[in-house]
Formats: structure tokens, C-alpha cells, sequence
């Protein structure tokens, strides 16, 4: 579970990563590459249906995503706006 107030943030993190990873595809860049980010995030979707909070969980699985390939740090940096994200 993510706290309520919280979700939006981890939507828009989710949202941002399949994204970059599109934007990957697209310009038909490594595809050993997008299966590992694939394999780093697949957890997320399931800390979201947990009981427990995960928001310390599904903060670490970015982090360790921006820091593998910087250019999926835009899941990190919107799971951390101070402010939640506008409706989309």
C-alpha cells in the first residue's frame, strides 16, 4: 500500500517510466536494457495492492533505477514532487 495522499505520486512515477521506456522502444535503443528496467519495476504495481507500507520500498526500487539508467530518473523525481500531481 502507498499512503492515499501519496498515490498520485506513485502513478505519476509509474507513468513517467513507461514513458521513457516507449520513448527507448521508439528509437529502437537496447532491448537488454528495457527487459532489466522491466525486471526493476515490475515489483511496483504490487507494493501498491500490499496491506503494509511500501512507500519506502517503492521509493528504493526508483532509486535504484536512477541510479543504474539516469534517464528512468523521472519516475524518482516525480515520486518526489512536494506536491501531488495535477489530474491527468
Amino acid at each position: 500500500m502507498i499512503p492515499a495522499e501519496k498515490l498520485g505520486h506513485a502513478l505519476y512515477a509509474l507513468h513517467g517510466i513507461m514513458i521513457a521506456l516507449r520513448r527507448e522502444a521508439l528509437e529502437g535503443r537496447d532491448l537488454e536494457k528495457m527487459a532489466t528496467v522491466l525486471d526493476l519495476v515490475e515489483e511496483l504495481p504490487r507494493y501498491l495492492a500490499k496491506q503494509e507500507n511500501m512507500w519506502g520500498s517503492y521509493e528504493e526500487t526508483l532509486e535504484d533505477l536512477a541510479r543504474r539508467y539516469p534517464e528512468f530518473g523521472i519516475g524518482l523525481e516525480r515520486f518526489r514532487l512536494e506536491t501531488p500531481p495535477p489530474a491527468w
